[in-house]
């Protein structure tokens, strides 16, 4: 097997592109998946350290 070939690489990037140009559904898909799952886990996933329990660890040993 030869090395990697830029060439081909872009030749199928190339083609990629036109496919997604005649199949509209396809782009749709693959821009907007994307946002509508930054969009939900952006609002599910809550970093907010509120209401959460807490533990709070004495090191003294009482002498």
């Amino acid at each position: 097997m030869r090395g990697f070939s830029f060439g081909r690489f872009f030749a199928v990037l190339a083609k990629e592109f036109i496919q997604m140009r005649r199949d509209r559904v396809t782009f749709a898909m693959m821009i907007g998946l994307p946002i509508v799952q930054l969009m939900l886990f952006g609002f599910a996933i809550n970093a907010d350290p509120r209401h959460l329990p807490t533990l709070v660890e004495m090191g003294d040993d009482g002498r």
